[in-house]
């Protein structure tokens, strides 16, 4: 992840040669450690969307769920590994995203965390979105919004068994109260920074600045 991140910023497009095959190296050591050869194997690790060109190149069948959720929410709760400096993945990705938004200059002074967060989510979730939908297509591409599966996991696990022709259980039920983070508010000034920022990358995902019940689509469209 943080190569990738790396190649971004200086704009190399290609990968390193023989990462194809070091990925399915990892991935006959995790079937190894299994004990028996699955039907199917997975992995779940956000970073993932930095690397879905070298993904798609080792396992050329691949199909990626892409979980997704409100930019608002992402910005405002717990920074993540990616949009923290004090780590070598997160460095990275800030960097690039800081220069990608055209906004390097704020990388040498204080910033809110809110900004680290909003800006890893655009540099990440955009790219990883459009080679879903535009180079893995249906057929291999599932995105699901987790404000959808907060409000109705069971009809989000009956469309990830259909994508994956089996049936699949999520265990742990949430709530619609999982939607937004802790100590949120929809009046929360910080709200009228992070939307213009993320809007571009967010609406095609399906979302508009207030998140599910915090207004009217009327009201919600009137803002934006």
């Amino acid at each position: 992840a943080r190569a990738a991140a790396e190649r971004r910023r200086d704009g190399i497009t290609t990968f390193p040669q023989g990462a194809a095959e070091a990925l399915r190296d990892y991935a006959r050591g995790l079937v190894a450690k299994a004990g028996a050869r699955p039907s199917a194997w997975g992995l779940k690790l956000p970073e993932a969307m930095m690397v879905l060109p070298e993904l798609n190149e080792a396992f050329p069948g691949m199909r990626l769920i892409h979980l997704v959720r409100h930019p608002v929410a992402i910005a405002l709760r717990r920074t993540h590994v990616t949009s923290r400096s004090n780590n070598p993945v997160g460095a990275a990705v800030l960097e690039a995203a800081y220069r990608e938004a055209d906004l390097a200059e704020r990388l040498d002074g204080p910033r809110p965390p809110w900004m680290d967060n909003v800006l890893s989510w655009i540099f990440q979730v955009g790219p990883a979105s459009r080679f879903g939908r535009e180079v893995l297509g249906p057929e291999r591409y599932l995105e699901i919004r987790y404000e959808d599966l907060c409000a109705d996991q069971e009809a989000q696990e009956a469309r990830i068994s259909d994508f994956l022709g089996r049936r699949v259980a999520l265990g742990e039920s949430l709530s619609a109260e999982a939607i937004r983070p802790p100590g949120y508010a929809p009046d929360d000034p910080r709200i009228e920074h992070i939307w213009p920022l993320c809007r571009r990358t967010a609406r095609p995902l399906g979302y508009e600045r207030d998140l599910p019940g915090d207004a009217s689509d009327d009201a919600a469209r009137a803002r934006a």
